[in-house]
């Protein structure tokens, strides 16, 4: 089993607070906008319980080397939508039994006061449950309203994701994606503008991905992919050509992006003949939902599963649900401001504990999109 996990979100917000002059005139009073970063970190005990007294004084803020200051610690409870990859033209691997199975596991391991939403998405994509803290109420749904359809549509998924969050009753949002990350219809233009959407929503994004499963069977189609090995290959420069666009970000940021995680928890993307001579099949689109799946989890301080066998899927559900059960909202201002960014950059955010017997889990990259264009 491949396993990264990740837990931090950040999303930057612009607040508005008063500065009264001193003099008692009636004038309106002038507005100073004051930038946070929202970061969602996980704080356990020694045991592995979640902590439930984190003040903010316990934490110490580290932006890309420069230490920050909280401005608060807040346990909102979490809203979270499950999103089930229910369609699929080639499903080898990928079967709605598996997938409602780990959807019901995972809702049923989340604390009571959660809020819980639930789509589907195959020929389209479709919202089966409403925001509800009845966990029972979901799992009737995962097992009584869903269906395959024959088409792959995970860009029409995560539009509808987030869309949904983009109202949610709470700040700590949270969507689990169980999928392939594929669409049957390919439109790379909408499918990037999802992401990067997605990606900007401050929504935290956690995978479990069938792309390994799936990929067993690919091989065949030119051994395009393989599992990690113990000493990767650097990616060659016509591939890092060809994955970079699969990245909604500035070239130079996708290149960092791709080369950090080449990493052996990642299937190897081993580019070769085959894959220039077939650009659009099987294999080549589960390397690219897997590149992306992976760094829109890992970007936005999420979990990024890669099962190796059916039987885990299910476990990782419940460890999804337990690290949200363990989170709390944090926010601090960054020193360098936000608004003078001009193009897209990334910066490394830790978030550790002062507290002795308390450990915080809270490491990520965080893009910043410039005013400028993307590419």
């Amino acid at each position: 089993m491949k396993v990264t996990r990740f837990h931090a979100l950040a999303l930057i917000g612009l607040f508005t607070c008063g500065a009264f002059s001193q003099t008692p005139t009636p004038e309106l009073p002038d507005k100073i906008a004051t930038e946070e970063i929202r970061v969602s970190v996980s704080a356990l005990d020694r045991a592995g319980n979640a902590v439930t007294d984190l003040q903010k004084d316990d934490l110490v803020i580290s932006e890309d080397g420069r230490l920050h200051q909280a401005s608060s610690v807040r346990a909102l409870e979490p809203s979270v939508l499950i999103a089930m990859d229910t369609g699929g033209t080639i499903r080898q691997k990928k079967n709605l039994e598996t997938t409602r199975s780990v959807a019901s596991a995972f809702a049923g391991e989340l604390n009571g006061k959660a809020q819980v939403a639930l789509i589907q998405f195959h020929d389209r994509a479709e919202r089966l449950a409403d925001w509800t803290s009845d966990k029972r109420e979901i799992v009737d749904v995962i097992y009584g309203k869903t269906g395959f359809g024959r088409r792959s549509s995970f860009t029409r998924g995560i539009e509808e994701a987030e869309a949904i969050l983009a109202s949610a009753p709470t700040l700590n949002r949270h969507l689990v994606l169980i999928t392939d990350g594929l669409d049957t219809i390919e439109d790379e233009a909408a499918r990037s503008a999802a992401i990067r959407k997605l990606w900007q929503s401050g929504v935290v994004v956690h995978v479990i991905s069938y792309t390994e499963l799936e990929s067993k069977d690919q091989r065949p189609l030119g051994g395009l992919l393989q599992k990690g090995e113990h000493n990767p290959r650097r990616i060659p420069e016509h591939v890092m050509e060809e994955l970079v666009y699969a990245i909604p970000v500035r070239k130079t940021i996708a290149r960092d992006i791709l080369r950090q995680i080449y990493q052996p928890r990642l299937i190897s993307i081993i580019i070769d003949r085959p894959f220039l001579r077939a650009q659009k099949n099987q294999s080549k689109d589960l390397a690219t939902a897997q590149v992306q799946l992976s760094v829109l989890s890992e970007y936005t301080g999420g979990e990024f599963y890669l099962p190796d066998n059916f039987a885990e899927m299910t476990e990782q559900g419940r460890q999804i649900a337990h690290n949200i059960n363990s989170q709390y909202v944090v926010t601090y201002t960054p020193k360098r401001p936000i608004k003078e960014v001009a193009a897209d950059e990334i910066r490394q955010i830790e978030v550790t504990s002062r507290r002795s017997g308390v450990e915080v889990r809270a490491s990520r990259r965080l893009v910043i999109f410039g005013t400028g264009q993307t590419r």
